[in-house]
């Protein structure tokens, strides 16, 4: 049950391709980001964005859930392994 953190959007499908159905992804990556194309197949976890109040997330088309800086911190708590993907 691990939490993987993804900095660029290039290593998503390589971290996507190592995923079981307990772990969680948090894309952390810059906003602007197109972050529809960079999968060819459903992650096996849940994918979270993260936003803040100084992002512009009108423009973002995901079907992914947008969280909160402090929703962060509950994930990171609920998951005993980080990962992060540079």
């Amino acid at each position: 049950m691990a939490l993987h953190l993804v900095y660029t959007m290039d290593v998503l499908p390589a971290c996507v391709a190592t995923c079981s159905a307990t772990d969680a992804i948090l894309i952390v990556a810059d906003p602007s980001t197109h972050i529809g194309s960079h999968t060819e197949s459903a992650p096996p976890c849940t994918v979270y964005v993260l936003t803040d109040s100084t992002q512009e997330t009108s423009g973002e088309s995901s079907d992914w859930p947008r969280i909160s800086t402090d929703q962060w911190v509950e994930l990171t708590v609920a998951h005993p392994q980080i990962v992060s993907w540079y």
